[in-house]
């Protein structure tokens, strides 16, 4: 309880950094070497590089584009023209234009808190009845064969389905986060089954991370990612810092580390005028 408190006390004082401060901290950022290759979506904002876009501007046929996945070449969504009709969707981020991949009618009515992307198929949990919360019931329209799967179980696969922080698409590895929080992830190679584990720490272990240690002050203690991202080894997350009052304005920064080396480095670092809530997904492009 003690050290709820204090994080609690140290997360108020972030709300007080000086105008000064502020400054030094974007340009400390504005400093790093920030890679463009990137793809982060929030509860807001696409960002693509330098570019940001509302994600409420983006739409097919008048309808908003409700993003679930995001791809190296563009992002999937779906929007919906009932509670039962469904358009299967790819927009390409060169030109931001919806593709139809294909439309469908569900068997019963769409949860649609509940859509996820999983194995290269759109997945929507399905709600039975009059309740508000979704069945058992999952239902998959596969992007290449268009062919339709319902799965009704209450197995142990059910539960994969569920938002995992790198959007189920690593096969070689499994993450761990702490429930109700964020400030370590455990990292688990499945074929070897070597866990390892990455909290504030990583950041002492490269200029940039000592940098924004710095910066953070005691606040370290509040380290945690949001969205991982697996290439090759690697592994990006996603960390908050939060610059003005109430997060307005903040950042997102991208850390890169090597699961064999276990060495980090800066990947690249996005403003935020206003507070985005959070991260909904990512990709390295």
């Amino acid at each position: 309880a003690s050290i709820l408190c204090l994080i609690l006390a140290f997360s108020m004082s972030a709300c007080y950094y000086s105008e000064s401060e502020q400054e030094e901290i974007i340009s400390m950022f504005d400093s790093f070497d920030n890679n463009k290759n990137f793809a982060l979506l929030t509860y807001f904002e696409l960002v693509v590089g330098d570019n940001h876009y509302d994600v409420n501007e983006l739409k097919y046929d008048g309808k908003i584009c409700n993003i679930v996945y995001l791809d190296k070449d563009g992002f999937y969504s779906v929007t919906f023209d009932s509670d039962t009709e469904v358009n299967f969707l790819f927009t390409s981020y060169d030109d931001l234009e919806p593709v139809l991949l294909g439309e469908e009618t569900l068997p019963s009515h769409i949860s649609r808190n509940y859509v996820f992307f999983v194995f290269f198929c759109f997945g929507i949990k399905l709600r039975v009845g009059e309740t508000e919360e979704p069945d058992s019931i999952n239902y998959f329209w596969n992007v290449d064969t268009h062919e339709i799967t319902v799965e009704e179980s209450q197995n142990e696969t059910n539960r994969m389905y569920n938002r995992s922080i790198d959007n189920n698409r690593s096969k070689d590895y499994s993450y761990k986060v702490p429930n109700g929080s964020n400030h370590y992830i455990e990292i688990t190679h499945n074929e070897t089954g070597v866990t390892k584990r990455i909290d504030a720490s990583v950041l002492n272990t490269f200029e940039e991370g000592k940098k924004i240690k710095k910066a953070y002050g005691l606040l370290s203690l509040l380290f945690g990612a949001d969205n991982v991202y697996e290439q090759n080894g690697n592994i990006y997350f996603v960390s908050y810092f939060e610059v003005g009052f109430l997060g307005d304005p903040s950042y997102y920064y991208i850390t890169k580390w090597n699961f064999e080396t276990e060495e980090a480095e800066i990947f690249t670092s996005v403003y935020f005028e206003t507070f985005p809530e959070g991260v909904i997904d990512m990709c390295i492009i």
